[in-house]
């Protein structure tokens, strides 16, 4: 189980890294969070976004895991 206490609203939409290594969450706090995850299972917050102006509706990963594109629901 995850427990993600750095968002202060909902999360609205979670995806994975392809290579594994990475979470990214999307939050009604208007924030995209990336979450490192270590060989242990051990989740730890690696970066945050806070430029949208809604909540985080969508993320995409790139196939190489290096980049995260996200969609807010002000579309």
């Amino acid at each position: 189980m995850i427990n993600l206490h750095d968002p202060k609203a909902y999360c609205e939409t979670l995806r994975y890294s392809p290579c594994q290594n990475y979470l990214a969450v999307g939050s009604h706090d208007k924030h995209l969070y990336i979450y490192k995850i270590d060989a242990d299972g051990k989740y730890t917050l690696h970066a945050w976004h806070n430029k949208h102006s809604s909540y985080v509706s969508a993320i995409d990963w790139t196939l190489d895991s290096t980049e995260v594109r996200s969609h807010s629901g002000d579309h």
